[in-house]
């Protein structure tokens, strides 16, 4: 596989929301033969080049690949990615998606935590789904 390729591992962030954490299939072998992986991870709180192993949260499972966004060399997005170890992971701002497509040299952006920010707002505006549950509908009466 390329350097530079995106690959996802899903896992609950808190323990509860599901997500893909995206990481950037690193060209360097750990000792245990398997390709290192970079990513920004909520779990170290900083952007890390780290194990498969530990990648994969312990999971047997493979990651998904997500395949290659940007225009940029493997070696460029590789070395992109490790000037950013260290900086620190910010669920907003910086996570692990923000973190691959700046190594990759493209527009910023975290589709899966838009997507989270669009669902709590239609659920906080509009709780019922724009109508009232059946259970208030059976006991509305007119205000005299």
């Amino acid at each position: 596989m390329l350097e530079g390729t995106l690959v996802a591992v899903p896992v609950r962030l808190g323990g509860i929301l599901p997500i893909l954490h995206v990481g950037i299939l690193s060209p360097d072998q750990g000792p245990d033969g398997r390709r290192t992986i970079l990513h920004n991870s909520r779990r170290y709180g900083q952007c890390v080049e780290t194990l498969a192993a530990d990648f994969l949260y312990g999971q047997t499972g493979r990651a998904v690949l997500l395949g290659y966004p940007g225009c940029l060399p493997p070696g460029a997005v590789v070395e992109r990615a490790r000037e950013r170890l260290g900086a620190p992971y910010r669920t907003a701002t910086y996570n692990c998606e923000h973190y691959a497509a700046d190594c990759h040299g493209i527009a910023i952006a975290s589709p899966q935590w838009l997507a989270w920010q669009r669902a709590l707002v239609r659920v906080c505006l509009d709780p019922w789904g724009r109508q009232a549950p059946t259970h208030l509908k059976q006991h509305s009466f007119e205000v005299p």
